[in-house]
């Protein structure tokens, strides 16, 4: 494709107009008044000095929102949906500001509010890392949290807040609770349960390796066969193989996607009112923002509350 010289000259001044202002940013951060003492943090992305104390972070998706505020750290800006953060974090999101969606966090934006610190994951932002990079000291998990692997994103966050001790806290906790539930269930070994979804027709599960699987796997419950061979968080389950799906208990994810099945639509459903769990009326709706969408630990133990409302009797 063959570019004019004129069209070259405005690509040209476009692209110095945007170098301008992450630059500016860049000396607006260093001008702050914060203090200018760093520690360096390994990530996925390599290395990164940052501030001892950030006064001022950017996470760029809910599950380092989610860490943050259960760090006591309230980010300036974040990532969101529709300009709107997970209602289960209810108002502690109140006065952050939006900062695009995970899918295409907005750059301007985020330097607009002048942050120290930026917090993410390198599936969400390693194309704009370089970018992100000229506005603040970024660190950059490997992984979203959604196969399971979200206490070790915690404590990368932490370690960049400066607040280790309180993520081993919150950690130490959450297991503790663990250990508490399965005393009371002490039948979940011999229970099969099953994590549905559905999405423009199509039905899916999550299996044991994804956030909220990883959270039944602690408690030993058991799983249906075809949840527990994928080697990845999610798999589509085809009408032919609907039984698959089934359990002594299904939860069904649920929330304002668009084409979703509600749960009223999924028990009605030829083929998925067979199921015996179903037939049984052991079938609940939790919210999909908590349990796909959480990924860190206020979500785990939104997650623990609903299965304690259902399998604690």
């Amino acid at each position: 494709m063959k570019i004019s010289l004129k069209q070259f000259g405005w690509r040209m001044v476009l692209s110095a107009l945007i170098f301008c202002l992450l630059a500016a940013c860049h000396q607006a951060v260093q001008n702050t008044g914060v203090s200018t003492e760093t520690r360096l943090i390994e990530h996925a992305m390599g290395r990164s000095q940052v501030p001892l104390v950030p006064q001022r972070v950017v996470t760029l998706d809910s599950a380092p929102l989610d860490a943050a505020l259960a760090l006591e750290v309230k980010p300036v800006g974040s990532a969101g949906w529709d300009g709107e953060f997970a209602e289960y974090l209810g108002d502690r999101t109140i006065g952050i500001a939006a900062v695009g969606t995970p899918n295409g966090p907005s750059l301007e934006a985020i330097i607009e509010l002048k942050p120290d610190l930026i917090l993410g994951s390198k599936v969400v932002a390693e194309k704009i890392y370089p970018q992100l990079m000229q506005i603040a000291p970024t660190v950059l998990t490997e992984e979203t949290g959604r196969d399971g692997n979200w206490p070790d994103n915690l404590r990368l966050y932490a370690d960049a807040l400066g607040k280790r001790d309180l993520a081993e806290q919150l950690l130490k906790t959450y297991r503790d609770r663990i250990a508490a539930l399965k005393q009371q269930m002490q039948n979940a070994q011999e229970t099969v349960v099953s994590i549905v979804a559905s999405h423009q027709g199509a039905v899916y599960f999550y299996s044991e390796k994804s956030f909220a699987g990883t959270i039944f796997k602690e408690l030993g419950f058991k799983r249906p066969p075809i949840q527990t061979r994928p080697p990845i968080h999610v798999g589509l389950v085809s009408n032919e193989s609907f039984e698959q799906l089934d359990g002594d208990y299904i939860f069904l994810l649920t929330g304002k996607v668009r084409q979703q099945l509600s749960l009223n639509e999924f028990i009605k459903d030829p083929l998925y009112s067979q199921l015996s769990a179903v037939k049984k009326g052991e079938i609940y709706d939790v919210p999909s923002e908590v349990w796909a969408g959480g990924r860190n630990i206020l979500a785990a133990h939104r997650v623990l509350d609903d299965i304690t409302k259902v399998m604690v009797k």
